[in-house]
């Protein structure tokens, strides 16, 4: 198994060219003794000599006038301990890998001292054949990665995975210091998505709920990323949120999968949170998510032919309270453009049939109640008895509904003013201030909590 990487070269002259060849041409390092005791220096050169390489750089430069800028190049190939090869195989390894800077002089020296066995190449930046100064990116060091591996397979040695450069950026120390104060807009922007996701199951109602809480959304098919504005200006795209779940491509498919699942639920004539009877904000804003925007709108008067008649639903309330906790999306419907007042029943109200069945026969009970008709048995009702029993399951329904109607009012409160710790902390910070003034300006005018018991008590 071989690593390569390549050695920034700060220091680019004459002079620090040299000191780098001659540090990898020591003997120490590069002296091998064989089993019949023959002594062997591993260091050699492509398209020069190993021993005069630095004259040989340096006449190449003069050659071609250019002897400025970058002088060389330095990369390492290192080998696991006792990974099976020899030294002579290790340089050997080398001078195959020089092969990839064909038209230019190399140094290839291979170091022993260690336990790590390893060659160092130095590459002259002036192409001894064409002139040309070498262009050697970051591409060039993965294809050079590529290489080493297919030599060492070739020679029998374990070879890495293939390199993958990382999909997501790592967090950087300013950026976690950040966060750890709280301060940064990336976090804030992936909370804000996270809030989005859960409340929207189309790409636009995502868009509007970001929207909403003052997030730009630039979401184009054929661009690669997703763009976020934040309320204060700053941009950031959808690779630099530490996490590959807000990636565009998996936003996609979060979306797709949603929508497959939506259509199956309406092929088994299951209800879905996404009903044909829209809430009263859904009506209004068709594009935006119907949990976020429950609100009734301008004009819903109560009377006959009113369009923003609205009317709890407590059957579904159950559902979408575990689907979106602390949202009430479904919950509210309309009723089909007709009044829910007194004896009137909605034209095209919202309930299952055995919804309907028991209320058909909860009203003709208390009817035949309240007209003292006979029971069963034939016996007469007490009189007076059947009024207060229709009074009683009237009280009981109202409580229900007055119930849930508190349970709208609350979760609507919650959306409108929502709990923020920061502001809580805030406010009790200026509470604690408050008190601790007010005890200072008491001990400047010589108040003090024993006196104020003493005037207590004698009062």
């Amino acid at each position: 198994m071989a690593i390569v990487y390549a050695v920034k070269e700060r220091t680019q002259s004459r002079i620090a060219m040299k000191k780098v060849m001659d540090y990898v041409a020591q003997d120490y390092k590069t002296m091998f003794e064989d089993a019949q005791g023959n002594r062997l220096k591993l260091l050699s050169g492509q398209n020069c000599c190993g021993e005069t390489a630095f004259q040989e750089f340096m006449a190449t430069k003069k050659q071609y006038r250019k002897e400025k800028g970058v002088y060389f190049y330095q990369y390492v190939q290192s080998f696991k301990p006792d990974c099976g090869a020899t030294p002579q195989e290790i340089h050997q390894m080398g001078i195959e890998l020089a092969r990839r800077f064909e038209g230019y002089e190399v140094q290839i020296a291979t170091h022993i001292d260690r336990d790590h066995w390893h060659n160092h190449l130095i590459v002259n930046s002036v192409s001894c054949k064409s002139g040309l100064k070498l262009q050697f990116n970051e591409k060039d060091l993965e294809q050079l990665r590529t290489l080493s591996d297919e030599i060492c397979a070739a020679h029998g040695l374990e070879i890495l995975k293939p390199y993958r450069k990382p999909a997501m950026k790592p967090m950087g120390a300013g950026e976690y210091r950040s966060a750890v104060r709280g301060g940064s807009f990336k976090f804030q922007l992936m909370n804000a998505i996270d809030t989005a996701l859960a409340q929207s199951r189309t790409q636009a109602e995502f868009t509007a709920c970001m929207e909403e809480m003052g997030y730009g959304v630039k979401w184009i098919p054929h661009h690669k990323y997703i763009t976020y504005t934040a309320p204060t200006g700053q941009r950031c795209r959808d690779n630099k949120l530490h996490d590959e779940k807000y990636l565009k491509e998996r936003m996609e498919q979060h979306f797709a999968q949603l929508e497959r699942t939506q259509g199956f639920e309406q092929a088994a004539g299951e209800p879905t949170k996404n009903h044909s009877a829209l809430s009263a904000a859904g009506q209004r804003y068709p594009n935006r998510g119907m949990g976020r925007y429950a609100q009734q709108p301008d004009g819903a008067a109560g009377t006959d032919g009113g369009a923003g008649t609205v009317y709890l639903n407590l059957a579904d309330h159950s559902r979408n309270r575990e689907s979106h906790p602390g949202l009430l999306s479904g919950d509210i419907r309309q009723t089909g453009g007709y009044a829910v007042s007194g004896h009137q029943r909605p034209a095209q109200a919202d309930f299952a049939d055995c919804d309907r069945d028991a209320l058909e026969a909860g009203e003709q009970s208390e009817l035949e109640d309240t007209a003292g008709i006979q029971g069963a048995d034939g016996s007469a009702p007490t009189p007076g008895h059947a009024a207060v029993e229709a009074q009683s399951k009237m009280d009981g329904r109202g409580a229900a509904l007055l119930d849930g109607a508190l349970y709208l009012a609350k979760s609507v409160e919650d959306l409108v003013n929502p709990y923020d710790p920061d502001a809580e902390r805030q406010k009790y910070a200026q509470e604690c201030m408050r008190r601790k003034s007010g005890k200072k300006k008491k001990q400047k005018h010589g108040y003090s909590p024993q006196y104020e018991q003493d005037m207590e008590q004698s009062m």
